[in-house]
């Protein structure tokens, strides 16, 4: 018996030792980052063009995989099952990781117990916008209309549970009418709809639609925000308008499969905070109506995602939205 318990122990001690020499060249290959979402949208921009500075500050590639399904669970699920050494993280939005959790009565995964948080990295306000077809052009224009015609007006999102989704809810509690949601797999194919014509009106964030905004083949009404964009400096807040409830951002974070080593985490969170500050990734946010969240690595990712679920929360218990 006592061999046994001194072979365990030298098991254990060896697969601690081979676990820190790991963590100590990490990275020694790619890594890859999945994102749950259709390329082009916000995430899949935003993860890009982060990929690129952070596998410089790491010294090695980053690849972009796009897995989008269910809200960006699809994603998360993948991540969750990866080994947890480090070279496959998870972009972590602010529907999978804080507003399905709760929005689900069950689900496979929990954003703080399934997964090693690594940055909370940048909070991206949502902007009411339509097609220059439409009957209405402004956001007053908007509610008169949609009060008139309850149960008519559609609106996408990308997907149940995402930012787009519980701020459209949000938005017909606030102005006393109802809209029919139309989910899809990402930003992308729900705008190529949007300037089509087929569907209504949309809450997305500024960046993946910069060029649809300037050329005026979308009209931006306003912006679901405390304050107005310094990109859309012309565009009242919801709240300006008479409805202070209405204020929903997406997030960006970025988390590992949960019992990834504590060294791996550290490096990879130094990384970021090193990224965050590096003046092409400031300026990329900042043009692009975000705000950069400074520090928030490690532990205190984890109190953000707690802290953002328990705001969701409220928010959905409010807006009444549900899974289906």
């Amino acid at each position: 018996m006592r061999a046994i318990r001194t072979s365990v122990g030298i098991l254990f001690a060896l697969t601690l030792a081979a676990r820190a020499v790991a963590a100590e060249d990490y990275p020694s290959k790619p890594i890859t980052w999945i994102v749950p979402f259709t390329p082009a949208g916000q995430a899949d921009t935003s993860a890009r063009m982060l990929a690129k500075t952070v596998g410089e500050k790491l010294g090695q590639q980053i690849i972009i995989e796009n897995k989008p399904g269910a809200g960006g669970i699809v994603g998360a699920e993948i991540v969750m099952a990866a080994k947890p050494d480090g070279y496959t993280i998870f972009y972590g939005s602010s529907g999978p990781m804080g507003i399905l959790p709760k929005l689900h009565k069950t689900i496979s995964y929990d954003p703080v117990k399934s997964f090693a948080p690594i940055a909370a990295v940048a909070v991206s306000p949502l902007v009411l916008m339509t097609a220059p077809g439409k009957p209405y052009k402004t956001f007053p224009e908007f509610v008169d209309y949609a009060r008139k015609h309850p149960n008519a007006l559609t609106f996408s999102s990308v997907g149940i549970g995402s930012t787009q989704h519980l701020g459209a809810e949000l938005l017909s509690i606030s102005i006393g009418t109802k809209m029919i949601h139309v989910p899809y797999k990402g930003s992308a194919p729900a705008v190529i709809d949007l300037l089509a014509g087929r569907i209504d009106v949309a809450f997305d964030n500024y960046l993946p639609n910069k060029a649809h905004l300037d050329a005026g083949k979308l009209i931006p009404m306003a912006v679901a925000a405390e304050k107005r964009l310094t990109s859309l400096p012309d565009v009242p807040t919801i709240a300006e308008l008479g409805f202070p409830d209405v204020v929903m951002s997406s997030w960006s974070s970025f988390a590992a499969p949960a019992g990834t080593p504590q060294p791996v985490i550290d490096k990879l969170a130094d990384a970021f905070l090193a990224a965050m500050a590096d003046p092409a990734i400031i300026k990329f946010y900042n043009e692009s109506g975000s705000t950069i969240l400074e520090g928030v690595v490690k532990d205190k990712a984890r109190d953000f995602y707690i802290s953002e679920g328990e705001r969701f929360k409220r928010i959905i218990d409010v807006s009444g939205a549900t899974p289906e």
